[in-house]
């Protein structure tokens, strides 16, 4: 019976199923960075609601992010000297 065994694995090794062990081996590791990829994905997302852009579905929505973060960044340094005039005595 072993033998038995020991034979078919053999046959599944040498006809293929070293082939099938890669695949489920691959399918590992694409579905980690898959994960990776959705986990940073939601990350962006979340960034970029707080920032008061859209989350793109594709390149040109991303490029256009990536033009409006000038703007953002100035609005966002301006209101940070506003809410320190305010804090500091004497707008010092």
């Amino acid at each position: 019976m072993e033998r038995a065994l020991a034979q078919i694995r053999e046959d599944l090794r040498t006809q293929g199923g070293g082939r099938l062990a890669a695949i489920d081996a691959d399918i590992v590791d694409l579905t980690a960075q898959l994960d990776r990829q959705k986990a940073k994905a939601g990350g962006y997302a979340a960034a970029v609601e707080r920032l008061g852009l859209v989350a793109p579905d594709e390149r040109v929505g991303f490029d256009r992010n990536v033009q409006l973060l000038d703007g953002v960044e100035q609005g966002l340094r301006d209101r940070s000297e506003r809410s320190r005039r305010r804090a500091t005595p004497c707008g010092r």
